[in-house]
């Protein structure tokens, strides 16, 4: 068989493709792009209408908010993103081991079956 690949893989190696580059001439990629989305939404603010020059006001969604802090703070970010968990990673990473350590005792009771 061939190479194995994840989504994971291919949206790490999208995400570090650059994009553009800023007013600066420096690069920009998409992750870059995609935090300063992400920031953006976080803090809200104001935008002028293209078309009409109207004035839209943004406010901060509480999802990007979480997220923000949760990565600032050093929080794994997708369980406190889905289920609004406020477990530090300690507890997170105590977790992953139990199911860890679950998935070989399940392994190894059914090789000992066979």
């Amino acid at each position: 068989m061939g190479k194995k690949t994840s989504v994971t893989a291919f949206l790490k190696q999208l995400g570090n493709e650059i994009t553009e580059k800023n007013e600066l001439g420096e690069a920009v990629t998409r992750n870059y792009k995609l935090a300063e989305t992400i920031w953006q939404k976080a803090i809200g603010g104001v935008e002028f209408d293209p078309v009409s020059g109207d004035k839209i006001t943004k406010k901060p969604e509480p999802w990007a908010m979480r997220l923000v802090l949760d990565r600032c703070d050093g929080k794994l970010g997708s369980d406190s993103a889905e289920k609004g968990s406020s477990a530090g990673i300690g507890e997170r990473i105590d977790d992953t081991k139990a199911k860890t350590l679950n998935a070989m005792a399940k392994d190894s009771a059914r090789k000992n079956k066979e």
